[in-house]
């Protein structure tokens, strides 16, 4: 009896970590809504497909990402 009830402080952890991501999720998914209503699938679809793909431009300071934006020249 005592052995099932016993856990160990990674084990009480590890379910709290679960549960605020669960959380965390609630939270974000409830205030994240729009008020103009939901986006578009194939929006999402695109924006999900682009986030698995390598990115195009590596910024290493602001005056590389301002060059590939076209400012300076």
């Amino acid at each position: 009896m005592y052995r099932q009830s016993h856990r160990t402080n990674s084990d009480v952890l590890n379910l709290l970590k679960q549960e605020v991501e669960l959380l965390r999720s609630l939270v974000i998914s409830t205030v994240g809504k729009d008020k103009e209503g939901e986006y578009k699938s194939e929006f999402i679809r695109r924006i999900l497909k682009s986030t698995k793909s390598k990115p195009k431009h590596i910024y290493k300071d602001s005056k590389t990402f301002l060059s590939q934006l076209g400012v300076l020249k």
